[in-house]
């Protein structure tokens, strides 16, 4: 009975597949509004589904059908508007696509799960790559090149686009749920090889840090913490030597710039002598910040906040999965960031 069953879920879905392919081979907006309506409730199920079972089930089926159809060109633009788990970005110069989304599991582990989409320049073919989250088994992460097939798993909530000379650099923000014992983001530079649309996560574009290949910040589940492309002000103090009435004296002078930049928090524990122990970090609202100059992302000193609360993009997290659940550790609703 049971290989019956399987069968025959198997049989539905082969039909699901087919039926989505040749609806998408039109490439008409209503035959790419009908394929949507159908990823809708594995969506739905994969969200809110009562059990892993379910849940799972619904994630794989997903997944499938999803990666069938963006083989199809007119679906990179496609907006699916409707599946609003999932995290679609893009950069300035549409070279990739990137979905990502999670699942949390009974035990309170995300799982993360996505594609990439890119258009080769040439023949305008797509090249779809599933990414597989194999963030528990990377030693070094934040040392480690990675690819498709060995990811570490982040929904991504924002792409940052950056060029020097001929040169276009990108680099993605993401949050991780981890467990219920902490949470992470990430700074991940990504970047698509010309042959074949390949994705790479990782690279040596931070200044004076050859060896780094990414910022992983992990802290308390419970905790607020901040990491945000915005324009913001900094400052520099510098000193010198002028002769007057006679005398060398030092004076100092304040240079202070707008400019874009990533600002994150510090992190420090709550606890003394519990500094290993990322669950317990949490932000100390000192703002840090990264500015991308030449071809490298330098610390940025200096960072003076300004920027008025937004209730938007000032949501507890930043959290993509749009858990407002979770509670800010010294209970803040707004930040001046």
């Amino acid at each position: 009975m049971r290989l019956f069953g399987a069968m025959k879920a198997g049989y539905a879905l082969f039909v699901a597949v087919l039926i989505a392919v040749q609806c998408v081979t039109g490439q008409s907006k209503a035959a790419l509004e009908n394929f949507e309506t159908q990823l809708k409730p594995l969506m739905d199920t994969m969200v809110a589904g009562k059990t892993d079972n379910l849940r799972f089930n619904a994630n794989e089926k997903f997944i499938n059908l999803l990666e069938e159809v963006l083989s199809y060109p007119k679906t990179f633009r496609y907006p699916f508007e409707r599946l609003t788990h999932i995290k679609i970005l893009s950069p300035q110069d549409e070279r990739f696509r990137i979905y990502t989304w999670n699942i949390v599991n009974d035990f309170g582990e995300y799982e993360n799960y996505g594609f990439v989409q890119s258009q080769h320049k040439e023949n305008k073919d797509m090249q779809v790559f599933r990414l597989h989250d194999r963030s528990e088994d990377i030693p070094n992460p934040e040392e480690a090149k990675l690819d498709d097939s060995l990811w570490f798993g982040a929904v991504y909530y924002d792409i940052i686009t950056t060029k020097y000379e001929d040169v276009t650099f990108y680099t993605l923000l993401g949050w991780d749920g981890k467990d219920i014992y902490s949470q992470r983001k990430v700074i991940e530079p990504i970047s698509i090889k010309n042959s074949n649309g390949k994705p790479t996560f990782g690279a040596s574009i931070f200044y004076k840090e050859k060896e780094r290949k990414r910022y992983i910040f992990e802290y308390s589940p419970t905790a607020s913490f901040l990491l945000r492309y915005d324009c913001q002000f900094s400052e520099k103090v510098s000193t010198k030597k002028i002769k007057r009435k006679g005398k060398m004296q030092i004076v100092s002078d304040t240079i202070r710039k707008r400019q874009d930049m990533i600002v994150y928090d510090s992190l420090e524990s709550m606890f003394v002598g519990f500094e290993a122990l990322p669950q317990y970090n949490v932000g100390l609202y000192n703002v840090n910040g990264f500015r991308f100059e030449g071809n490298k992302w330098r610390r940025a000193e200096g960072v003076l906040p300004r920027n008025k609360p937004d209730k938007v993009k000032d949501r507890i997290n930043d959290d993509p999965t749009k858990n407002t659940d979770r509670s800010n550790v010294k209970q803040e609703d707004g930040r001046i960031f």
